[in-house]
């Protein structure tokens, strides 16, 4: 059951807006919590009845929340004073954190943006009524899920949640004593299998040959696979200096971590075998 709403301005402030009254504010509803409206592409037949399933994606989730007013009287303006007291958390076009915190589900976010802020006045029991778009549709978990090893082999680590994610990958490697070496670097996720549409199953794959060298060197490996924020980096220490190495030219394949149990199998060569290997994610669903 649904208790708590937290809405974080861009400042880091908190509007908590409890479901019991509490704060002063009666939220009356909330739109936009469930499953969001799938955009299903399809191609017709010229010669033949029905059509062709071409791809499907998820639209942005709007959230509307409608919101009444229990003031306590205490000012000339009662009802004023607390609809402008919104007006740092809820403005047009402002960006918005909102945690949705729940008696018997995991604290989930969204990010957003505000669209409109609708208030009626002239009525006897005023109210506002706030939409927010967010681009990203999924609701995420607030804690972060690891998981890893130490040295090559197989580790598992299962999401909770219903879409596919990304992850960050960071591979630490403690200092080489053997000659000039360049590191290949070999994730599978072997289960669950992907399949593609009408084929067969093969196994999702991430690797990365980095162009430099290890020797005498303690290095740092990341590699994020979440969508619209990839990246690949070595950093070390050579000679007492610094440096960092986009590896992004230099990967081969990008793989999510599916709902359920999620097996990879790490691989490396070149590497010495004092490397840590720790993956980590963050949870996602559908909807409420």
């Amino acid at each position: 059951m649904l208790t708590d709403v937290h809405i974080y301005n861009p400042q880091g402030s908190l509007l908590s807006l409890p479901l019991d009254g509490s704060s002063g504010y009666i939220v009356k509803n909330i739109d936009g919590l469930g499953p969001v409206k799938a955009n299903v592409i399809t191609s017709t037949y010229a010669g033949m009845p029905g059509g062709a399933y071409q791809t499907s994606k998820d639209d942005m989730r709007n959230i509307v929340l409608q919101l009444g007013l229990d003031p306590s009287y205490a000012s000339a303006d009662p009802f004023g004073a607390l609809r402008r007291a919104l007006y740092p958390w809820l403005s047009p076009k402002m960006k918005v954190t909102m945690q949705f915190i729940s008696s018997n589900f995991e604290t989930v976010q969204l990010v957003g943006y505000v669209e409109t802020f609708e208030p009626t006045l002239f009525t006897a029991e005023p109210e506002v009524q706030i939409s927010i778009l967010c681009p990203d549709p999924y609701f995420s978990a607030i804690t972060p899920i690891t998981g890893g090893r130490t040295g090559s082999g197989s580790f598992v680590v299962t999401n909770p949640g219903i879409i596919d994610t990304g992850f960050d990958l960071t591979l630490t490697i403690g200092t080489v004593a053997t000659p000039e070496l360049v590191p290949h670097i070999e994730l599978i996720r072997m289960i669950p299998v992907q399949y593609t549409e009408g084929g067969v199953g093969y196994y999702d794959e991430m690797t990365c040959d980095s162009p430099v060298s290890i020797h005498g060197e303690s290095a740092l490996i990341k590699i994020v696979t979440v969508r619209g924020s990839k990246s690949a980096h070595f950093t070390c220490v050579h000679s007492s200096i610094p440096y960092d190495v986009d590896l992004l030219p230099y990967m081969d394949g990008w793989i999510d971590i599916l709902p359920g149990a999620n097996t990879f199998q790490i691989d490396y060569t070149a590497i010495s075998e004092t490397v840590t290997v720790g993956l980590s994610f963050t949870a996602r669903y559908g909807g409420l």
